[in-house]
């Protein structure tokens, strides 16, 4: 298909839906085994499946039709999945301090240092930059994925993880200083 599969991307690149379909039908099978592999789970794979698909079409400009073309879906879904992995345990851990917060209600000196905590990090977290601070809550509070943040906010992919990177940063420090207080 190698031969094909360059004839298929060009007509691509120039916003054929025949040669989309025609990559999708050979590729996603293979790419649907690959993410049900690691996501273990039908829902997961199918959904980077289509993120990836979904991607391929709003970069189609973008392809190089010399590059091994399999070997760029894959890094696509292979990225995907990682950034819902990292999406996952950073909302796991947040569920989880959540729970021990609920856990701890009874508890009197508990209470006193948690509303302690959630003032100091409300104070950090109003200390960022003002973009920096939007693209925090718009992240942790709404929920929004980095996609998401970007398109609202007219900003790219990778402004969005730099300033959510900062924040993190920025509050790790803080918290080091305030459990030393």
């Amino acid at each position: 298909m190698l031969l094909q599969e360059k004839l298929f991307i060009r007509e691509l690149k120039l916003g054929n839906a025949k040669a989309f379909e025609a990559l999708y039908d050979y590729y996603h099978a293979r790419l649907y085994g690959f993410c049900l592999k690691v996501t273990k789970t039908k829902h997961e794979a199918e959904s980077v499946v289509q993120e990836v698909f979904i991607a391929i079409w709003e970069n189609r400009e973008n392809i190089d039709e010399n590059r091994a073309f399999g070997g760029y879906i894959f890094r696509i879904a292979k990225n995907k999945i990682l950034n819902r992995i990292k999406h996952n345990i950073s909302r796991q851990v947040y569920l989880d301090y959540l729970q021990k917060e609920n856990q701890s209600q009874n508890d009197l000196r508990k209470d006193i240092e948690f509303h302690e905590l959630k003032d100091f990090l409300q104070k950090t977290i109003q200390d960022l930059p003002e973009k920096t601070r939007n693209i925090f809550l718009l992240s942790r509070n709404e929920g929004l994925t980095y996609k998401e943040i970007a398109q609202k906010l007219d900003l790219t992919e990778n402004v969005v993880d730099h300033e959510i990177r900062k924040s993190l940063k920025h509050i790790k420090e803080q918290l080091q200083h305030f459990y030393f207080v």
